[in-house]
């Protein structure tokens, strides 16, 4: 290998590297992940063309990467393709549809990439509440299938879909159940915590879920309701800050409650005691629910 060629390599190489530092500096989630000699454009970096975002983050980023050596720029326009997202479900046996233009609105859908430009973002925005209602009362699977539609540089055309597919999200206890072991003498309170989970975060707002102890619904776990004053509930809601995917509730318990009046502890042998907390409201309407009660339940230690 010759001076020359060696330092061609070199050079290749220190662009490359560069590149996907520029792109990660500017939170491009699409970064350069092979180093083509040819100057080409794409739009998503990996084999995985689908994009399952919260409704409720109604501003979605993306980035149009140039592989290979950088030399010289060019314009690349945005927009969506029906013919690619078509294709893409015959080839993999879904049925996404096609979502009304009214629906999204795209931020820069032409991008100037000048000779030293490895990575320029735009974004894909819609109102959340008007898009939650209509997914809601629609049985088709609405998706935004983003596309380079004419382009200044080479696009790799197997890199030319991203699907974006806004959800409704969903919440969940985190656990069917949390155990409490306690030994015969146990008579000092306790504070305990479960955590609720959501599936996808709302970046727009804040989520507040109701909670309710309902001793009735102790039929549905093993043992019997817990008795009166043994479990409480520290708080009757859980909120969920913007951009979060779990929080906590908190409760205390008097283990001092599980006695009988001669002194008798009530947890003796294989007997449980369940107090039921189910998530009873949402401060956003049409949310999707996953389990939606946790069984606090005390057992022998």
């Amino acid at each position: 290998m010759d001076g020359k060629t060696l330092n061609v390599m070199k050079k290749v190489y220190f662009l490359s590297v560069l590149a996907l530092s520029l792109c990660m500096a500017h939170s491009c989630e699409d970064y350069r992940d092979d180093y083509l000699l040819g100057n080409t454009v794409y739009i998503r970096p990996d084999a995985t063309p689908v994009r399952n975002c919260s409704v409720y983050s109604p501003v979605q980023e993306f980035g149009v990467i140039r592989s290979g050596a950088l030399k010289d720029g060019g314009e690349v326009r945005l927009g969506t393709s029906a013919t690619l997202l078509v294709k893409y479900n015959i080839a993999s046996g879904t049925k996404y549809v096609n979502m009304p233009s009214s629906q999204f609105s795209l931020g820069n859908d032409v991008l100037d990439f000048g000779s030293d430009d490895a990575c320029l973002l735009s974004t894909v925005s819609w109102d959340a509440d008007a898009l939650a209602a209509r997914i809601a009362s629609s049985k088709d699977d609405l998706v935004i299938p983003l596309s380079i539609v004419d382009a200044q540089l080479p696009v790799v055309q197997d890199r030319n879909l991203l699907i974006i597919r806004p959800v409704i999200p969903s919440y969940s206890m985190s656990v069917s159940s949390v155990r409490v072991s306690l030994q015969q003498g146990d008579k000092n309170p306790r504070q305990g915590s479960a955590t609720i989970v959501l599936d996808y975060p709302l970046s727009d707002r804040e989520l507040t879920l109701g909670l309710t102890h309902d001793p009735s619904l102790a039929s549905g776990f093993r043992g019997s309701a817990a008795p009166d004053g043994f479990f409480t509930l520290t708080s009757s809601t859980v909120t969920f800050k913007a951009g979060e995917t779990s929080a906590d509730f908190t409760f205390s318990i008097d283990p001092a409650k599980l006695y009988d009046d001669d002194g008798g502890w009530l947890l003796s042998g294989s007997r449980v005691y369940s107090a039921p907390v189910a998530i009873s409201s949402s401060s956003v309407s049409g949310l999707s629910q996953g389990r939606t009660v946790c069984y606090i339940y005390a057992a022998a230690e």
